[in-house]
């Protein structure tokens, strides 16, 4: 037989349970917010976000003030210097003044870059052609691309119901009707 254990006294009895007090302290714990450590925590956490921002905020101003502010660079004109004319008479050739050479085949001359600056497809020589505007790619707001109207459907870039029949062009192509006409598109044009 295994050895028996003593019975337990009747102090050591009430020991081994909490008491009431014991219990009571437990559950008279301050609230998370109210907890010291928490509240430093996020003071700390609030601090280093303020901080981030703040350096973003530097950052991008520090970016922005390295760049050009426009897309393109222009070139610079030299300032014309000052010429004297050549006193009328015969004109004396310099021994020590160097000949050009000519060259029988011209040099290229670079093609002028065509610019498009609301990015619709249209340059703006064209935009100026069709009376539409450089600065927005939908002039007439019906819902198509200047480019769109000119070049793939015919439509009047700047009249939002080519066909007067009070439906704009860009709801009439969404829904599969002829912007120019009544019926349907048959086909949609495919963009070159």
């Amino acid at each position: 037989m295994p050895p028996q254990r003593p019975a337990a006294t009747a102090a050591e009895a009430e020991r081994s349970f909490p008491t009431e007090e014991e219990q009571t302290s437990v559950a008279k714990q301050p609230p998370l917010l109210a907890r010291r450590s928490f509240i430093i925590g996020l003071v700390t956490l609030l601090g280093m976000a303020a901080i981030g921002a703040g350096a973003w905020v530097a950052y991008t101003y520090w970016q922005a003030s390295q760049t050009p502010s426009s897309g393109t660079s222009q070139p610079q004109e030299s300032p014309v210097e000052n010429i004297t004319p050549i006193p009328s008479g015969t004109p004396e050739a310099s021994p020590t003044a160097p000949i050009p050479e000519i060259s029988a085949t011209p040099e290229p001359v670079p093609a002028e870059v065509e610019t498009d600056t609301d990015h619709d497809g249209l340059t703006d020589r064209e935009e100026e052609l069709y009376g539409t505007n450089k600065y927005a790619t939908d002039t007439d707001a019906d819902g198509l691309t200047d480019r769109d109207e000119t070049k793939v459907f015919g439509t009047e870039p700047t009249n939002p119901d080519t066909d007067g029949d009070s439906f704009q062009d860009g709801a009439e192509v969404l829904n599969g009707y002829n912007p120019k006409g009544s019926g349907r598109i048959k086909e949609v044009p495919q963009q070159p």
